[in-house]
């Protein structure tokens, strides 16, 4: 999941960086992307697998950090 979301972030800027509404929808798929990651090993480390609570963590970190470039895009992006 890491090693692919690294391309896909890279491209989410790139798309940010030409269109502000590409941008912000780029931001909100990646952020639900990684809140349902997030919730999934929640769960599992909540359930007593082996998961480590670092991960837990670092998902919590991206997620936020994704809702704030979401909700932080310019007010442009949500001109039709």
């Amino acid at each position: 999941f890491n090693f692919a979301m690294g391309f896909v972030y890279l491209a989410a800027g790139v798309a940010a960086l030409r269109s502000a509404k590409l941008g912000k929808r780029a931001a909100a798929a990646i952020f639900a992307l990684n809140l349902i990651v997030l919730v999934a090993i929640a769960i599992l480390y909540a359930a007593g697998a082996a998961v480590a609570i670092d991960s837990v963590r670092a998902m919590s970190l991206r997620t936020a950090v994704w809702l704030g470039l979401f909700l932080g895009q310019p007010r442009a992006a949500d001109a039709p």
